[in-house]
């Protein structure tokens, strides 16, 4: 995960730092389809994933940056996304079988020239 969501400047604006938080998470995500309203604004298109990290004791936050990193034959290898939102699951955060459901967002061009 990439993003420090400690380094806030005065009015509360996330300063982004390319540091390097977490490194190794386990993690699966899929990605939701695009809405026809979406599709019908142009160009570039929202992509929206739903990605469930484990632990559940990372402290991951809205803004933050994730990266996929491996496996090298990934879809979305070396892409990032941006947390949109961040939902615990019901389970003790100190629990094995916590998790974390992020949503996330990747914004890529749907037509090229």
């Amino acid at each position: 995960m990439i993003a420090d969501a400690d380094n806030d400047d005065e009015v509360g604006g996330a300063q982004i730092t390319g540091s390097m938080v977490y490194d190794n998470i386990w993690g699966r995500m899929q990605g939701n389809m695009p809405s026809q309203l979406l599709l019908q604004q142009g160009l570039e298109t929202k992509r929206t994933f739903i990605i469930n990290v484990r632990p559940a004791t990372l402290l991951i936050l809205e803004a933050d940056e994730l990266q996929v990193k491996s496996p090298s034959t990934h879809l979305y290898y070396g892409t990032r996304f941006v947390v949109d939102g961040v939902t615990a699951s019901n389970f003790h955060p100190g629990d094995k079988r916590g998790y974390l459901l992020l949503s996330c967002s990747h914004s890529e061009v749907a037509h090229a020239y």
